[in-house]
């Protein structure tokens, strides 16, 4: 099916190389196949069609976050939300984006900032999480997490984060039942798995 939507927006720009909707189409079907620098000529080429097109720039992003060019990364965030300040999706990925870069703080204020505006948004609370965990703040991070599983308690995600957080706390049981409850949600988490194999050992040495 991705080959003939491919050749389906390759027929359409040849045809009108300037349809901007046509050259997003592809590169979130290149994105979606793994080719990110084709992903990422597609959204260029877009905005060079129309510079203001926000979509555009946003999907830039997100891509060039995967390619690890940060910095252009941001700057592309910074963009759409100088046009659009509301735009949720764009301060999850500058988030995101200043976490790789080790930089939680502004990271949290990102996210603060998507929650501001979503604020029953399971996601950005555990993305939140992270970076208070990140920081050594564990009581702050699973308060994060607590209120994730709160909007949504089929979030592995949170689970998962949660049970880090009490390993780190020293509460082994609990911790267990987290990893548990994440791998019930998501079994292919390797992580996750790992984590229970050496809970379970530490939980039987009490």
């Amino acid at each position: 099916m991705d080959r003939e939507a491919l050749a389906c927006f390759t027929r359409t720009l040849s045809i009108d190389p300037r349809f901007v909707p046509a050259w997003l189409a592809q590169g979130m079907l290149h994105r979606r196949r793994g080719r990110l620098p084709e992903a990422a000529a597609c959204y260029r080429r877009a905005l060079s069609i129309d510079p203001r097109r926000i979509s555009a720039r946003y999907r830039l992003a997100e891509t060039l976050v995967v390619l690890g060019r940060t910095e252009e990364a941001i700057a592309r965030y910074r963009e759409v939300l100088d046009e659009d300040p509301r735009f949720v999706g764009a301060w999850i990925g500058l988030g995101y984006a200043h976490f790789t870069q080790h930089r939680y703080e502004e990271a949290i204020d990102c996210y603060d900032r998507a929650i501001a505006l979503v604020p029953d948004n399971p996601r950005v609370w555990t993305l939140k999480g992270g970076a208070l965990y990140a920081l050594g703040e564990y009581r702050n991070a699973f308060a994060c997490f607590d209120r994730a599983l709160a909007v949504d308690p089929r979030h592995a995600a949170a689970w998962s984060m949660t049970c880090s957080v009490l390993y780190h706390l020293g509460m082994y049981r609990a911790a267990l039942l987290c990893a548990e409850k994440a791998l019930a949600l998501d079994p292919s988490c390797r992580l996750t798995r790992q984590a229970r194999g050496m809970l379970e050992e530490i939980v039987r040495q009490w």
